[in-house]
């Protein structure tokens, strides 16, 4: 599902706007999915159609709203970038406050920050969770070491588990950094099999992975 987003744009007093006199000029559509707010006057704008102003002056100013392709994400806990398509769920419950990114094929991420436990020691429990379904269905499992060294120098250590069924197969990598009584927990998920996809599943876990940092 895409969220409506919503840009709102204050232009500067050197274009020469100072006047409610100034006037937003495009044709009505759709998919405009942004506002242009010109001295508190909204106007529906779309993404990379190109618009104009014109100032109390008579001047016609062309304007043009682009989305970029990545964006970055920034709480109290963690930063990292990623596509601008895709949106990131955010929950706090009894300590644990949880982000979760996930694409249209079902690969993604569950970052969970956790305020007075050591993440490292839910981990088995976390895998738990997640395989049940595939671990009453049959599926054939194995499991190995799993660490990642982040960019700010951080160290993610944890399992991954690999799940396997005919030509399909389940990989989940769970690793956690912890602090003093506190700690953040890494869930990278995907299935792969022999569709295109595959590439683009790893390519949103790896473009994650390689910007995050922890702010602790």
């Amino acid at each position: 599902m895409t969220l409506k987003r919503l840009l709102t744009i204050t232009l500067v007093a050197g274009l020469g706007l100072g006047s409610s006199a100034a006037r937003a000029q495009q044709a009505p559509g759709n998919n405009a999915n942004y506002q242009l707010v010109v001295n508190g006057q909204p106007m529906e704008v779309e993404a990379g159609k190109e618009f104009t102003v014109t100032t109390p002056k008579g001047e016609t100013v062309r304007l043009e709203v682009r989305e970029k392709t990545v964006r970055t994400f920034q709480d109290s806990w963690v930063t990292f970038q990623l596509p601008a398509k895709i949106s990131v769920a955010e929950t706090d419950q009894e300590g644990i406050r949880q982000l979760v990114l996930m694409n249209a094929t079902g690969a993604g991420m569950i970052i969970q920050e956790y305020t007075g436990v050591d993440p490292a020691d839910v981990i088995d429990f976390m895998i738990a969770q997640l395989i049940k379904d595939e671990s009453k269905a049959g599926y054939k499992m194995s499991e190995k070491p799993y660490s990642l060294k982040l960019t700010d120098g951080k160290q993610l250590r944890g399992k991954t588990k690999t799940l396997s069924q005919k030509n399909k197969q389940m990989v989940y990598n769970l690793g956690a950094w912890s602090g003093e009584n506190e700690g953040v927990l890494v869930v990278a998920f995907q299935t792969m099999d022999s569709s295109p996809d595959d590439k683009t599943n790893q390519q949103l876990i790896d473009d994650v992975l390689k910007t995050l940092k922890i702010r602790r």
